[in-house]
């Protein structure tokens, strides 16, 4: 009875291996993959299976329900593509698809690769196979061993990556699994309960890392640049030693582009950070229908939200849900509006209480765990804390009465514009003009408890429109609203004229900074002089402006024209430079620009069909927030100021 199970056993190696060699050596159909077409630069969709059954139940799809699944993305205008292709986009050096779609497939399983590369060949799709290298070496047809890595490698559609090599298991012990995860704890040595040393613990994790990347490397014969965390857990957790977060950091970005951790949220937006990205892992039995809503709901948002609403709105981590129109959050929950992981500037109310001990947060431009913008509640005291590379800095904190006695909640309203924020409790402005990290530029907003039970209510939030005014007229920036203006444009220096500011031009540059308006001056007239009289018109403007001690509060300057040697002036006397160009001036020379100098903005001044073009033209190669263009002209004799708005920016309704 034994031989005849081995000889079975062998007979299903066999069959699987000839199935394998099939898919290898047949015609290969061409993923559909044109980069030259890309110019979107909004994030990308992120979708993961855990493998594939024969019947689809919760947790695993059948190949005919993945098919159905991809057929039906594929009708609705997403497009898949390499890991690399994320990276790429993540460092901004080009874009993606309009529906950016990266497809994982994890654990490994040989079965996943056989019944999902035909469906793949016939959808024109790409996908990555996590694989946890430890199963290579394990006899039978369960696993993908080394030989198979590489044939699969030979393929357009597919991409490998790593799970770890012994991260998917448990460490000795008779804890439950959760605590004796073996990227997140040190072993117990003994039975008197002796752990691991710190130095061990690294060791040991380090290690991990470079087997897997190592051996999936020499099967592949190519670099591996996407980790998948095994529970989506990177040490992040409560139940986590205190090490683990900065060890497996440390690790994963020494042997690996790319790392997934989150599994409850698809989109990425373009300011993620490469090594805590998040994945939607589909379940099995869900419909094409509840597959394209649930991606749907996490595409970017432009509009403002006016209540916490549905369930459809948010994303939960931990216990966290709605009761009558009111978030409920458990300590270390949170909960995250959908489509907002590209905002900016924005403006979110909330009315927010907790439990004794309890601590609360409203948070924005959070892009990871490691990078975030807060207000804090706890024990009556209210806290505006900032996150840069996991360095935590309060910048305000004050004792605070609640607004309703009663309910002990507090009313919330935070405003971000540029790298300032404010915050009002109960109506009242409490903190203004705090400065902000020009390393926390976007991300999501969100409520959490970091600790106890928190409930937040009566919420809004709305992205603020990104418009510059052309103007230092402090009336027409009255009239404009301070609230949606980003910056204002004055037109202070023209090249045949002396460098001069008067005291009503200062008072403008005052009123805009107090407002957390930017002010970019506008150097006109430089095409009419010589390089040698244009670098010595920067010189007169520079000493004015530090003599005025006026410098530190222009954080760039707008240079009209394609001036190459005025620009190299003026970044040499530290000023970050835009530049306003015609469309001729733009194509020849605004890519080539921006992309050496990768903090500058190119504004386009033409009529709208000459500008659609050249954006479409620069949009290959330039982020969309770093172009712009003239939004509206003032008529000939009218008082009427131009503006400018960059082209990613949203609407505030």
């Amino acid at each position: 009875m034994r031989k005849l199970l081995i000889a079975f056993q062998w007979l299903i190696v066999a069959a699987l291996a000839a199935f394998v060699m099939f898919i290898i050596l047949r015609p290969t159909p061409q993923p559909a993959y044109n980069p030259a077409d890309w110019r979107n630069w909004n994030g990308i969709t992120v979708i993961s299976y855990p493998g594939i059954t024969r019947k689809s139940n919760a947790v695993y799809p059948s190949a005919k329900q993945l098919e159905v699944q991809l057929t039906a993305l594929r009708q609705a205008g997403y497009r898949t593509v390499y890991p690399e292709d994320l990276r790429a986009c993540l460092d901004e050096r080009s874009p993606l698809p309009e529906k950016a779609l990266l497809i994982i497939f994890e654990g490994g399983r040989k079965e996943a690769f056989i019944r999902a590369t035909p469906i793949l060949q016939r959808t024109g799709f790409t996908a990555v196979l996590t694989v946890p290298t430890d199963v290579m070496s394990k006899w039978g047809s369960f696993y993908l061993r080394k030989k198979d890595i590489a044939r699969i490698t030979e393929l357009p559609q597919w991409r490998v990556g790593s799970m770890g090599h012994r991260a998917v298991t448990a460490t000795e012990g008779t804890a439950p699994e959760e605590e004796r995860r073996f990227l997140t704890r040190r072993r117990i040595l003994n039975a008197d309960g002796q752990l691991e040393t710190a130095q061990a613990f690294r060791e040991r994790i380090e290690l991990d890392y470079e087997r897997s990347a190592r051996l999936l490397r020499e099967a592949s014969a190519a670099p591996v640049a996407l980790y998948l965390y095994p529970f989506a857990d990177a040490g992040q957790g409560a139940h986590a030693d205190a090490l683990a977060e900065a060890v497996n950091r440390e690790a994963v970005v020494r042997h690996f582009d790319l790392a997934f951790i989150g599994s409850s949220n698809a989109f990425n937006g373009p300011g993620s950070d490469p090594w805590t990205l998040t994945r939607l892992r589909v379940p099995g039995n869900w419909t094409p229908e509840r597959l394209l809503k649930e991606l749907n709901s996490n595409r970017p948002r432009t509009t403002a939200v006016k209540s916490i609403g549905s369930v459809t709105e948010w994303a939960f981590e931990g216990d966290a849900e709605i009761r009558r129109n009111k978030l409920h959050l458990n300590s270390d929950a949170s909960a995250w509006l959908r489509g907002t992981e590209n905002w900016r500037d924005c403006e979110v109310t909330a009315s927010m209480q907790g439990t004794e001990k309890s601590i609360a947060s409203l948070y924005a431009r959070a892009s990871s765990p490691r990078s975030w913008l807060r207000v804090t509640l706890r024990d009556g005291e209210v806290a505006v804390q900032e996150c840069s590379d996991n360095r935590v800095i309060t910048l305000f904190r004050e004792r605070a009465a609640p607004t309703d006695q009663q309910s002990g909640g507090y009313q919330l309203r935070l405003r971000i514009r540029n790298n300032r924020a404010w915050l009002w409790l109960d109506g009242n402005q409490i903190a203004a003009n705090l400065p902000l990290s020009s390393a926390t530029q976007r991300g999501r907003v969100g409520i959490g408890a970091q600790q106890g039970v928190a409930e937040a209510g009566d919420f809004s939030a709305r992205p603020l429109t990104e418009r510059w005014l052309i103007t230092d007229n402090q009336d027409q920036i009255k009239a404009a609203g301070p609230e949606e203006l980003q910056a204002i444009v004055p037109e202070w220096f023209k090249a045949a004229e002396k460098p001069e500011l008067s005291r009503a031009d200062e008072q403008a540059l005052l009123y805009a900074s107090v407002r957390g308006i930017h002010t970019y001056p506008l150097l006109s007239g430089g095409s009419d002089v010589s390089s040698q009289d244009g670098v010595q018109w920067i010189a007169e403007i520079d000493e004015m402006l530090r003599q005025r001690d006026l410098k530190m509060l222009l954080p760039a300057v707008l240079l009209e024209g394609a001036l190459p040697e005025i620009a190299d002036e003026l970044r040499t006397r530290g000023y970050r430079v835009f530049h306003l160009l015609n469309p001729a001036q733009a194509i020849e020379w605004g890519a080539l620009t921006a992309n050496q100098y990768r903090d500058e903005v190119i504004i386009i001044n033409g009529d709208a069909k000459e500008t659609e073009f050249v954006l479409d033209t620069l949009l290959r190669t330039v982020p969309a927030y770093r172009l712009a263009q003239i939004e509206t002209v003032g008529i000939s004799g009218s008082s009427a100021p131009r503006s400018i708005q960059r082209i990613d920016s949203f609407s505030s309704k």
